[in-house]
């Protein structure tokens, strides 16, 4: 097998997965579904981690190939300007999700990470991408996101936490994508727990990013219940209200029509 054609993704799987093996960490489902191990503490000496062989001495350098080469370099290219300028840019959820990520490994080993163009004869890399240092995703986030109180409709889907309270909801108009909320009150879990499944309404404080208005994250302080009745008991009551009065009205399009002029 070419050593190219083993996507990286695959390829960190079976890392983790020998890591584990070796070491016989257990391996911990968070709520958010993300794979955790129980390696970030880890002494460089500590006789367990596995580690590169055969790599030149100065900076790690990767080489890395992709298919679709002119969309990657934009990409890249993009998140490295708006590293530059975060409050210019429009960022999206996998792009800081990615550099939470990239900043929390440069601070763990003390460096900071580039994105560079291969090198030629004259010199051995390129010009640089994008730079990611460990306060790159701290200094991004300031800009990126805007927070307020607010109440949003959702369906919960998951609830409890071993650690932390947390709650997971999938909102209506971001159907594809959970999103994982704070719970302030342990009650708060019993009562969410109630609705499992079903639409309520939750009270709290939304975290937004800036463009778009994505909901990233969400404290609960409080819930409502899912209404109940049928669309059609709603409207009779609407009609029983005052609606009726339209009955009376002989061309209601002519009524309407000088209303708005």
């Amino acid at each position: 097998m070419r050593p190219w054609a083993v996507p990286t993704r695959k390829l960190s799987r079976v890392l983790d997965a020998v890591q584990r093996l070796l070491d016989q960490s257990e391996y911990v489902e968070v709520l958010s579904g993300e794979p955790r191990t129980q390696d970030d503490n880890e002494a460089p000496g500590d006789g367990k981690t596995i580690r590169l062989l055969d790599v030149k001495k100065g900076s790690a350098a990767y080489p890395i190939a992709i298919g679709n080469v002119k969309p990657a370099l934009k990409l890249i290219r993009d998140t490295g300007n708006g590293i530059e300028n975060p409050a210019e840019s429009d960022w999206t959820s996998p792009t800081l999700s990615a550099l939470e990520e990239l900043s929390g490994v440069a601070k763990s080993l003390g460096c900071q990470i580039e994105f560079v163009l291969p090198g030629d004869k004259s010199r051995r890399h390129g010009d640089v991408l994008a730079t990611i240092t460990p306060s790159t995703y701290h200094n991004v986030q300031q800009s990126a996101f805007v927070e307020g109180d607010t109440k949003i409709y959702a369906t919960v889907e998951r609830v409890g936490g071993a650690t932390t309270m947390h709650c997971g909801v999938r909102l209506i108009n971001q159907p594809s994508k959970m999103v994982i909320c704070q719970v302030r009150q342990e009650s708060l879990i019993r009562d969410l727990g109630q609705w499992i499944y079903q639409e309520v309404s939750l009270i709290g404080r939304a975290t937004w990013l800036r463009r778009g208005y994505e909901v990233v994250g969400f404290v609960i302080e409080s819930v409502e219940p899912p209404k109940t009745g049928s669309i059609m008991d709603a409207l009779r009551r609407i009609h029983a209200a005052g609606g009726s009065g339209w009955d009376d009205v002989a061309d209601p399009d002519a009524e309407i029509a000088e209303l708005r002029g």
